[in-house]
């Protein structure tokens, strides 16, 4: 009886594991920029690079592995070289910290189009979309960020609507904008800023594992995507799988 219940026990760790390397593989799908931030801004999947900038350092105390430390004050991280045209989109993040002011830029891009995931004028996750429309930056209905603990971060943008997640200590919260959105170009990236309207639209705190989908993920992969992680190829060519084992 005891030979037969431990055999079950391992079959359902392994039925678990394999479905966990499966998810993992899948969010491979559309993944065109990942920053994992240890202690440097190169991009393993769109082969872009990026810096430090003025009040910004790296640090070890990352979600996993390191990350980049924001002082709240004048610190971001730039980002080269990266262009996307497309009206469905996911920005996802790992985030501690909280706001220098109101419309502070978590993930920014302000450059071709005005398009950015932050605070909006108060503590939920809000956007920029459409050519800079007030009823993206005033929409008030994304889910509260949590101040100074470990979230996942994300914004999925679709032709009819857009969906804000925020996962931290096992719980999903989100909301969504029904609402038309039209092709943006995102490029000129910088995180932890928002470089519109005066210099005080800054995050202070960690961002580590900074990713950009040219597809909308929907809410079980946001979830499998906190929880599990995703599956990218080092340079070796080996696979890595699950936020357990990403970093190399």
């Amino acid at each position: 009886m005891i030979e037969f219940s431990t055999r079950l026990t391992v079959c359902f760790a392994i039925t678990f594991l394999f479905a966990s390397i499966a998810g993992a593989a899948d969010l491979q799908d559309g993944l065109v920029g990942y920053w994992p931030l240890d202690g440097n801004a190169d991009d393993p999947v769109g082969g872009t690079t990026g810096e430090l900038m003025e009040g910004a350092e790296w640090s070890n105390d990352g979600y996993l592995g390191g990350a980049v430390m924001l002082d709240g004050v004048s610190g971001h991280v730039a980002i080269s070289g990266f262009e996307l045209i497309t009206d469905s989109i996911t920005f996802a993040c790992w985030f501690k910290g909280w706001r220098q002011t109101q419309w502070a830029g978590i993930v920014v891009s302000r450059g071709s189009n005005d398009v950015w995931m932050g605070f909006g004028n108060g503590e939920a996750l809000t956007y920029v979309w459409n050519n800079n429309d007030a009823q993206t930056y005033n929409w008030a209905g994304g889910p509260v960020i949590p101040q100074d603990t470990w979230a996942m971060l994300a914004l999925a943008i679709e032709p009819e609507r857009v969906t804000a997640y925020a996962y931290s200590d096992g719980e999903l919260n989100s909301g969504t904008n029904e609402l038309a959105h039209i092709e943006q170009i995102v490029d000129n990236l910088k995180f932890g800023w928002d470089e519109c309207c005066g210099a005080d639209r800054h995050v202070s705190g960690l961002i580590d594992e900074v990713m950009i989908y040219s597809r909308t993920l929907n809410e079980d992969e946001v979830i499998n995507l906190a929880t599990s992680g995703l599956a990218v190829s080092r340079p070796d060519g080996k696979l890595i799988t699950t936020w357990a084992n990403l970093k190399y």
